[in-house]
């Protein structure tokens, strides 16, 4: 999809990127630090779509300094890499920059992209309500992309989902980490413990946090509380489950005796408590 005129609003100012837009002088030392500059790759992704949906006219209004690295050419040359000043870009005509109470062009008068169009024109000044970041929000979160809802919901004033969003992309980032590694684990607890207290305020989503901690929970290899979790979930089969593997058999027969499990778990979990109270010589 492509526009007459782009205009990206406040890109860097909104950008979860802040001095890390410094690496692009490097002589874009992104190469192998994908890892570490991975949330300037990810945002550099996102300005690439926005610069290209431009057909005729991109127009970049931002009030923050962060961006001012971008100002600078960047090109490559036979595997060479020449970096220019913003004046490079003035001498061939490709940029015009404009401050504050200087006089800009009007735009094309017709559909462009972050434009809101009114009865009989489109309006460049209107912004967008909090129905409109919310539904973004949505949007954005259904897409995975949980860092740039979490702006959104923010900017909708919708604090709970702006804080779910927020577990969805520490955990995202938790998942991303080494499999069995301890800082793996210790992001999943963290992660667990976010999705603990959003779960705590006792809403329509608060179900789905408690499961989410207890999946949290297991990865970090803490059974318990990924039991305790999964009963708050109304999930009592792998709040059975984690109690047996955490070694708490009272509680696992407590859980498969009072609540609704699986058949072929409940089966399990009781003929290993049974035996586990053989062993103990606590069989009733």
């Amino acid at each position: 999809m492509e526009f007459s005129d782009v205009l990206l609003y406040n890109f860097f100012e909104d950008s979860t990127v802040k001095n890390e837009w410094r690496v692009v002088l490097n002589g874009f030392g992104l190469k192998g630090n994908e890892l570490r500059y991975a949330s300037v790759c990810s945002e550099l992704k996102f300005l690439y779509v926005g610069i290209t949906r431009a057909r005729n006219n991109l127009w970049i209004w931002d009030t923050s300094p962060w961006g001012d690295p971008m100002k600078v050419s960047i090109e490559a040359y036979n595997g060479i890499l020449l970096i220019f000043e913003q004046r490079f870009w003035e001498s061939r005509g490709l940029i015009t920059i404009k401050e504050p109470g200087d006089p800009i062009p009007q735009l094309a008068r017709q559909p462009c992209s972050l434009f809101r169009r009114s009865s009989t024109h489109w309006n460049a000044t209107e912004t967008s309500t909090a129905a409109d970041w919310e539904n973004t929000g949505y949007k954005l979160f259904g897409r995975k992309n949980y860092q740039q809802a979490v702006i959104c919901f923010d900017r909708a004033g919708k604090q709970l989902l702006c804080e779910i969003s927020r577990c969805f992309h520490l955990r995202q980032r938790a998942q991303s980490l080494k499999a069995g590694s301890a800082q793996r684990k210790s992001a999943f607890l963290n992660v667990a413990d976010h999705f603990i207290q959003c779960a705590g305020e006792d809403h329509d989503q608060s179900q789905k946090c408690y499961l989410r901690a207890g999946e949290c929970y297991a990865e970090s290899g803490n059974d318990l509380k990924a039991s305790d979790a999964f009963c708050n979930a109304k999930d009592f089969t792998n709040g059975a489950l984690c109690a047996q593997k955490a070694g708490k058999f009272d509680r696992a027969a407590d859980i498969v005796e009072n609540h609704p499990v699986d058949g072929d778990v409940r089966s399990k979990i009781m003929d290993a408590c049974c035996e586990h109270f053989l062993r103990q010589k606590a069989f009733k």
